[in-house]
């Protein structure tokens, strides 16, 4: 997998890494991306990249975008 680092050292993944943890093409990742199938990815130096706690916690929520939406926006207030 690509490693990259946010300014936190988040582990930053490309679309082909998501599309191996999620089982599916790099293509389709895309895809989900634009209609917001699947958490939103940082623009970074031009290219696209999603933060490996994003995919993490979606997946944690069985691929489940308003429960997702949910787990995500308590983690912020918290």
């Amino acid at each position: 997998m690509s490693e990259n680092h946010h300014s936190h050292n988040e582990k930053l993944l490309n679309a082909s890494d998501v599309g191996e943890l999620l089982n599916c093409s790099k293509r389709s990742v895309c895809r989900y991306a634009a209609a917001s199938r699947i958490p939103s990815p940082i623009q970074l130096s031009g290219s696209k990249k999603w933060k490996l706690s994003d995919i993490s916690l979606f997946l944690e929520c069985n691929c489940d975008m308003a429960e997702y939406q949910t787990r995500k926006e308590a983690e912020n207030v918290s």
